[in-house]
């Protein structure tokens, strides 16, 4: 339901699909992911950055700790991000996980409207597209209960 905050188990679940997923791919076509060639953190956060929750500046000591190697985040800034939308950060977060590939900010694109009504609209669909992938993925072990009892 829209405007309904997700539970993080919900967010975990959607991981665990991907990832799998992922590994499915990767057994298919033989991709070695052990070689990580440029190593980044990109921030992509669907709140506009003066509502942002979230930001190095709530790690005071983020550029104090000692490290191998120091990556400086890049916040993606993204034509659809939102004023004040708290309660659908986690349908945002998932769509953002299954389209980014780490590709530049101007060539991502996770297909969410810059309209208010058109994105909602999209928020109630990937909703619903979520919960199926989560309870009918092979990675869910009880998806043979799913289906016997929608039966």
């Amino acid at each position: 339901m829209i405007g309904r905050q997700l539970y993080t188990s919900v967010v975990d679940s959607w991981v665990v699909v991907l990832n799998f997923e992922e590994r499915k791919e990767a057994q298919t076509h033989h991709i070695d992911y052990s070689v990580i060639p440029n190593v980044a953190v990109t921030i992509i956060d669907n709140m506009v950055e003066e509502d942002s929750l979230v930001g190095l500046k709530d790690d005071t000591d983020f550029f104090e700790k000692d490290a191998s190697f120091k990556v400086v985040p890049v916040k993606l800034k993204l034509p659809w991000a939102t004023k004040k939308n708290v309660t659908d950060c986690g349908v945002f977060v998932m769509r953002h996980m299954e389209m980014y590939m780490g590709k530049e900010a101007k060539s991502f694109d996770c297909g969410f409207s810059k309209n208010h009504f058109k994105r909602t609209s999209q928020i109630k669909t990937l909703r619903k597209k979520y919960a199926t992938r989560i309870l009918l993925s092979d990675a869910n072990n009880l998806k043979h209960v799913v289906i016997e009892r929608a039966f």
